[in-house]
């Protein structure tokens, strides 16, 4: 009995173990039917997840013949050190540079990257530190394959942080390289690898700025980029507008102008003959370069709301000579039978002819210019001007239009001005001016 018991015991322990056994075997697989989806991604299928550090990169290397300098397309990771492995892998500049260190300063304050194009690029200064292998490698090449390697490493970094010089040292010391034209200690500007090489196109620019006293325009034949932040440069190295001043969009074909804060701030620091001399110096030079009739001009996207002019709509060519210049106003004699004229002085503006108009009782205090275009001759004034022409009776009628009319021909030597109202052609309860208008004799 005591051996039945003991067979009995050991039959039972060896069945235990054999369940437990199956019991981890089973654990392996997936419960249910096996499926076979021939659709299922394989490692060598499956989708790949960019890296969140890699970042395409424009790097400027030599062409076939070694005459230009033509871009080519890379990648980088953002780091001065990783467009230096860019470039090497286009081009020779050393078995194995590397950077120590680079900086982008404004008034000796480290300037991210980033920040970059908040700044004129000649406020900044940049440093770029290498390692003594590419000075070796430098030294080991002919003249022209040395200013080839230079340029491709000098060029690509100005181009990618919109900088316009790079000192290049090695290990802290200057880079002991002869380059022609450049001075040995001073920060390189973009190389070109012949004469011939055009890297900036110059294009001719009427530039308009102030006279020493603010009051009148100039203008004087400049050569720049052709970009419009060329324009403003080519503005800013003549102190005409804000050190700083930068682009922020251009939409040629809106004509509209959005520039940076610096502009907005330059503008809102003028008295008034500063402020129409510095919109009307870049309001001039782009109408003139782009040959177009009006331009809007806005700051960091948003309308312009400093100053005493009105900046919500396109401005037109301004064509007056400052504080000082003097105009003739027409102006109702005291029983409306026929005009005098008087000369004050006006800022030039159309608001400053109709408020000189208003002070003299020839139109009604409520008027407000609109738009002026003094290519095309429309000047568009607020609707208080068509509800004063309805009401009229003939003889103040033809003075009221009659005083505007020859005020604004006379200033600005027309042969002849439309008048329109709240963009509409004005109306009276005797005539509908939907014609040019020129000089009222009485």
């Amino acid at each position: 009995m005591r051996t039945w018991y003991k067979s009995l015991l050991i039959f039972c322990v060896c069945i235990a173990l054999m369940v437990s056994g199956c019991m981890k075997n089973n654990s392996k697989q997936t419960p249910g039917p096996i499926h076979t989806d021939t659709n299922e991604p394989t490692p060598t299928d499956a989708v790949i997840t960019p890296s969140p550090n890699v970042y395409p990169l424009t790097i400027l290397i030599p062409n076939l013949n070694s005459l230009l300098f033509e871009e080519a397309q890379a990648t980088y990771d953002g780091t001065a050190q990783g467009i230096l492995d860019a470039i090497r892998e286009h081009y020779y500049i050393g078995e194995n540079p590397e950077v120590l260190s680079f900086l982008i300063t404004y008034n000796g304050r480290e300037v991210d990257a980033a920040e970059v194009k908040n700044y004129y690029p000649d406020d900044l200064t940049s440093a770029l530190d290498l390692t003594r292998d590419f000075a070796t490698t430098l030294n080991s090449l002919d003249d022209e394959d040395r200013v080839v390697a230079l340029g491709t490493i000098v060029n690509t970094f100005l181009n990618v942080y919109g900088i316009n010089t790079l000192y290049v040292t090695v290990e802290g010391a200057a880079l002991e390289v002869s380059i022609d034209g450049h001075v040995q200690g001073e920060p390189y500007t973009r190389i070109s690898l012949s004469p011939t090489e055009t890297t900036v196109p110059e294009y001719e620019l009427t530039l308009y700025y102030p006279d020493q006293n603010g009051l009148h325009f100039l203008t004087t034949t400049v050569y720049f980029d052709g970009t419009p932040q060329g324009i403003i440069d080519a503005l800013v190295s003549l102190n005409t507008i804000p050190s700083g001043t930068r682009v922020r969009s251009f939409d040629e074909a809106e004509h509209k102008l959005d520039l940076s804060s610096e502009f907005l701030e330059g503008l809102a620091n003028e008295d008034s003959a500063g402020e129409i001399m510095l919109m009307g110096s870049v309001v001039n030079t782009f109408l003139a370069y782009y040959d177009w009739s009006t331009i809007m001009i806005t700051c960091e996207q948003q309308i312009i709301q400093a100053g005493t002019q009105d900046y919500s709509i396109p401005q037109s060519m301004y064509l007056y000579d400052g504080l000082d210049t003097e105009a003739e106003i027409f102006y109702p004699d005291s029983n409306y039978e026929y005009f005098l004229n008087t000369k004050v002085n006006v800022n030039g503006t159309p608001e400053s002819l109709i408020n000189a108009l208003i002070a003299y009782s020839a139109i009604p205090a409520d008027v407000n210019v609109l738009s002026f275009d003094a290519e095309d001759r429309v000047l568009n004034l607020s609707k208080s001007f068509a509800d004063a022409l309805l009401a009229a009776d003939e003889q103040y009628e033809q003075m009221l239009m009659g005083s505007l009319v020859n005020t604004f021909v006379t200033y600005y030597s027309l042969e002849n001005i439309t008048i329109l109202s709240d963009g509409e052609y004005c109306v009276s309860q005797r005539n509908i001016y939907d014609a040019p208008l020129s000089f009222f004799y009485l």
